[in-house]
Order: C-alpha cells, then sequence, then structure tokens
C-alpha cells in the first residue's frame, strides 16, 4: 500500500533556479545574435498574401496588386503584423532558463513607416527586462520582456515593439 509520502509527485520538470536568472540577467541590455531564423526576411507578394489569408485579411492593399497601385503607396503593403514573422523573438521565442516553461503573452507595438512589397526586413533585439510576479497559477514566475527594432533595405525604423513571455515551473503550473 503506497504512503501520502510516495503518492507525493516529484519534479518532472527543470525548474527556475537563481543559477539560471543570474543569467538570463547578465543578458539585459546585450544584442542577441544568435537566434533562430525568421519566417520571412522579404515583404514578397506571395509572403504578404499567404499571411494575410492565412490570419483571414483578404484587404485588397495587402493582396490586390491592381487595387494597391491606386493608392498613396503605389503597390502592395504588407500588413503591421507581418512584422511577427521577420523576427521570431517577437513571437515568443525566449532564451534562457533551459526547459523551463514560456508562455507567449504579448507585445507592444509602434510603427513608424509602411513595409511596402518587396522590402527587406532585418532586425535587432535584446533583453529588456526580467520581472517577478506571484501568481495564483504557478507561484512564482518571471515575465521576460524582449524589445525588437526592424529595419527596412534602407536603414529606415519601420517599426519597434516589446514582447514578453512568462516563464513558469511546469510542475507547479
Amino acid at each position: 500500500m503506497a504512503t501520502l509520502a510516495e503518492d507525493k509527485p516529484t519534479n518532472r520538470f527543470p525548474k527556475i533556479t537563481e543559477e539560471g536568472l543570474a543569467d538570463l540577467r547578465k543578458r539585459i541590455g546585450v544584442k542577441i545574435t544568435n537566434t533562430v531564423e525568421p519566417w520571412n526576411y522579404e515583404a514578397s507578394r506571395d509572403g504578404i498574401r499567404h499571411y494575410a489569408h492565412g490570419i483571414g485579411d483578404d484587404n485588397p492593399l495587402w493582396c490586390d496588386p491592381a487595387y494597391a497601385e491606386k493608392t498613396q503607396y503605389g503597390t502592395i503593403v504588407a500588413l503591421p503584423s507581418f512584422l511577427f514573422s521577420t523576427n521570431r523573438i517577437i513571437s515568443g521565442y525566449a532564451g534562457g532558463l533551459s526547459g523551463v516553461h514560456a508562455m507567449w503573452a504579448g507585445a507592444d507595438w509602434t510603427w513608424h513607416k509602411p513595409v511596402l512589397r518587396n522590402d527587406v526586413v532585418s532586425s535587432e533585439a535584446y533583453l529588456k527586462d526580467l520581472v517577478e510576479h506571484q501568481t495564483k497559477f504557478a507561484g512564482r514566475s518571471f515575465q521576460q520582456i524582449y524589445h525588437v527594432d526592424f529595419y527596412n533595405q534602407h536603414g529606415d525604423h519601420v517599426a519597434g515593439a516589446d514582447s514578453w513571455v512568462f516563464r513558469t515551473d511546469r510542475d507547479e503550473a
């Protein structure tokens, strides 16, 4: 017969540790140079259309070259959220705390210029902050906030955004 001590679950997943948090804090403000490849480097006609249809938005400004040609832009414009496809960090890729659960929770954007058909998009990202929270859901958790800046092929700053994930211990959540 099992005892209460034997019935208590053990930790099955990696935990948030002070060492892991110290490593993350060292990364605050440091440009990220090694990350996964984005879904799109260029705002091609097909890339814009596939993204637009994928999220259910068939606005002719994104999808119809004849319509877009008659606008102030003179060409197809990428949806503002298309930039999510040009950088994986903005959409929730988080470094550090290996094996610790990360849930994408939001982004705050500032757009400066539209991304036009055939623009080449580059980005720069860094860890901006690490904020501790006490939650009912998972107890101690950390909001890991990144900042990402987006540029076109001319070096124009087209947008900037803060994006965050919450890091929680899986066994607690």
